[in-house]
């Protein structure tokens, strides 16, 4: 977790030290940023202040959310990815990324986050860029396991980190142990660990009742 990383980026170059979340987050050293992090309040200050210079709406780092949302958003993308395989439409992809946000807010809720943390750019925004773009890695794992080929067939083929095929069960066990229900989630981790065929995941999705959409279980 970023908050664990923070003891190493001391006297490292923001080039090397890889814990800001997110396809969408702003790169420091891209823009130029050769400063080093001393605490997670610097690197806080100088992704707003690079944030600021793109004209950007900056977003602060300190809150753990960030860190529940960096992880699950690439879950529920490889679930966005099986829809888009399956073929679904487009009304089921809205679904699955919708509550799959509500997963990972009553997650990071349980575990101590700011809810508003999920509706800014390290929450919607970066599962809105990791579900819809077709150049994300798990989003493609979720499309080519709905073609009927295996999860190491899939990884194989890639050559390429697909960061939700490990968490799916590290969450789910997160999940179980904070009491949050997140069947999205389940049924990747089914999908991927225990060779569930994607079809039947989400039959399995569509016999769960939802609940009042503010907490919705999917």
């Amino acid at each position: 977790m970023i908050h664990e990383a923070v003891d190493r980026v001391e006297h490292q170059d923001l080039e090397d030290a890889s814990i800001v979340p997110g396809d969408v987050a702003v790169t420091a050293a891209d823009r130029g940023i050769s400063a080093q992090a001393r605490s997670m309040q610097d690197l806080d200050q100088m992704l707003d202040e690079v944030a600021r210079r793109d004209n950007r709406r900056g977003g602060g780092l300190l809150d753990i959310g960030c860190e529940v949302g960096g992880a699950l958003k690439n879950v529920i993308a490889i679930a966005t990815g099986i829809a888009q395989g399956l073929g679904v439409g487009d009304n089921t992809r809205a679904m699955v990324i919708t509550r799959g946000l509500a997963e990972i807010t009553r997650l990071g809720e349980a575990m101590g986050a700011d809810p508003r943390t999920f509706s800014g750019l390290t929450g919607l925004g970066d599962l809105m860029a990791t579900c819809m773009s077709p150049l994300s890695r798990n989003r493609r794992v979720g499309e080519e396991l709905a073609k009927g080929k295996t999860i190491d067939e899939v990884v194989e083929e890639m050559h390429q980190v697909a960061e939700g095929v490990k968490s799916a069960r590290t969450v789910v066990e997160l999940a179980a142990e904070y009491g949050v229900p997140m069947p999205i989630a389940e049924e990747v981790d089914a999908v991927v660990n225990e060779g569930l065929h994607p079809r039947e995941a989400y039959r399995g999705l569509g016999r769960v009742a939802a609940a009042h959409e503010r907490h919705e279980v999917a």
